[in-house]
């Protein structure tokens, strides 16, 4: 009988979008039995708390093939893999579903970002009273200090910072001066979700904010994929480009960006998962 399993690319350079994203496509799949596979040992070994029944870390994306066997089903969100790979992937599991940040494509096994949907955790669908607090967060990951960098050439003393998960543990003391309060990673659904305004460089938190009724200004890193920012335009966000934030722009965001009205599609694409994997 071949099994099911849900590879997601994770870790110090590249965050947990992609990990965010597949645990709300999970939470509509708990009547299939599914691995997750991640390059993070760290997130396998907690991923019941994200709807996964079970985790399997692996060092190496090529050694997938040691834990699977030919003819096993998979899921694949990540963008390491290059064209050879992804055939031998496409060769060894069937089915193969790749997700694809894009707005379109002639792949007609992928779910593509900007034109099927998003799938986003339906906590962010409960609606809570706004605080009026601006919050920026960067992302899981700032390996290269980016934000430090950022937050020395901006003014967000009036802003709150919320800490990503793979931030090391003295970061914080150097980011914490620049900003109004600093905010723990595990407070990242309430302080998403309670936040009038958030500015990110996080794909996923963007939608999931907008979800949730709250203002987003998303700045594209360049270190993530240029196709966020046309997918999360095209979705009704506010993309501006990266670079020094004054006062007054945040002002101005407060008056005039508005909450974009982003639709969860997770259970429509967990349904088009279940006829795949029947």
């Amino acid at each position: 009988m071949s099994r099911s399993f849900y590879y997601v690319n994770t870790g110090h350079r590249v965050g947990l979008d992609q990990f965010r994203r597949a645990s709300a496509l999970i939470e509509h799949l708990q009547d299939l039995d599914i691995t997750l596979l991640t390059n993070d040992f760290r997130i396998a070994s907690i991923c019941k708390q994200y709807h996964f029944q079970r985790g399997v870390g692996i060092d190496v994306i090529r050694n997938i093939p040691n834990i699977a066997v030919r003819g096993d089903k998979m899921l694949f969100d990540s963008n390491e893999a290059n064209d050879l790979i992804l055939k031998d992937m496409k060769d060894f599991f069937f089915p193969f579903i790749r997700f694809i940040d894009a707005m379109d494509g002639d792949d007609e096994n992928a779910i593509y970002g900007g034109k099927d949907g998003f799938a986003i955790a339906s906590t962010f669908e409960e609606k809570v009273e706004k605080n009026g607090s601006t919050l920026l967060f960067f992302g899981d990951d700032d390996y290269e200090e980016d934000l430090l960098k950022l937050a020395q050439a901006s003014e967000l003393k009036d802003v709150d910072l919320l800490l990503g998960f793979y931030f090391f543990l003295d970061y914080e003391d150097k980011l914490a001066p620049h900003f109004k309060s600093v905010k723990e990673e595990d407070e990242y659904i309430d302080a998403i979700k309670e936040a009038s305004l958030l500015i990110t460089s996080s794909y996923q938190a963007a939608l999931e904010a907008s979800l949730a009724g709250t203002a987003v200004v998303y700045m594209q890193r360049v270190d993530y994929d240029p196709n966020y920012a046309e997918i999360l335009e095209n979705a009704g966000i506010t993309v501006v480009p990266m670079g020094p934030i004054t006062a007054a722009d945040i002002a101005m965001w407060k008056e005039q960006v508005k909450v974009a009205k982003v639709t969860n599609s997770a259970q429509k694409l967990a349904l088009r998962v279940k006829k795949a994997f029947s």
